[in-house]
């Protein structure tokens, strides 16, 4: 029986055979070329990088997939673009589409592997800790969101450029039982006992313990 796999916050890396869905505009802008293109002056070219084909959704809404109709979820550095309460609706949604037995796979950027790494560079006397802390978490600004700057509002509330809640292995896992899933494990980059193809659909360096990423599993109960 053919699986139905999707990939939630897939960015460029949409691959066939999944179901690859995206809340950035520009996912929408590329199945839309002649509106991007008539809008070029206000939303620059960063669409026409991404593949055709990707269905853009605001995932923080939830998802619109039928009770028990989905095989396989997984998401890449996405959950931490949503606020807390986001993405324990969105977590929770995937609950209720998964079938039973169903996985769910998560990377996160580790919040403790990033945390040991500033406080080892803070102990060396790196001036500069605090700054790379916030470089690599990405809990920073460099600017604000404004009418009057039409392209820096456009990527602050359509291009999930800021994290808002950071995670690390505990918090995720806990998250996770909390809401109902079982099975709840840590894994390694680039290895699943439930997905064959995780070579293809996860980057080399999505999981690292420098603060890079963790990757979580877990299985909606049968």
């Amino acid at each position: 029986m053919k699986r139905t796999a999707v990939n939630l916050g897939c960015g460029l890396k949409a691959l066939d055979g999944w179901i690859n869905v995206d809340g950035s505009v520009n996912a929408w802008f590329a199945n839309h070329s002649w509106i991007a293109t008539l809008l070029r002056p206000l939303i620059g070219n960063g669409w026409r990088v991404w593949p055709k084909g990707i269905v853009r959704m605001k995932l923080e809404r939830g998802l619109p997939f039928a009770t028990n109709s989905i095989d396989l979820i997984y998401t890449s550095h996405f959950i931490e673009h949503l606020t807390r309460h986001e993405a324990r609706t969105l977590l929770k949604d995937a609950l209720r589409v998964l079938k039973p037995g169903g996985t769910i796979r998560i990377v996160v950027p580790d919040l403790e592997g990033a945390a040991r790494l500033y406080l080892k560079s803070l102990d060396s006397g790196d001036a500069k800790a605090a700054e790379e802390f916030l470089e690599r978490t990405s809990l920073y600004s460099d600017s604000r969101a404004s009418f009057t700057n039409l392209r820096a509002w456009k990527s602050f509330w359509f291009d999930y450029q800021r994290h808002f809640w950071m995670y690390d292995s505990d918090s995720m896992k806990h998250c996770l039982s909390e809401i109902g899933f079982e099975n709840v494990c840590d894994c390694d980059g680039q290895k699943s006992e439930k997905i064959a193809d995780i070579e293809q659909v996860e980057r080399a360096e999505a999981v690292g313990s420098d603060g890079r990423g963790l990757a979580v599993e877990a299985q909606k109960p049968q």
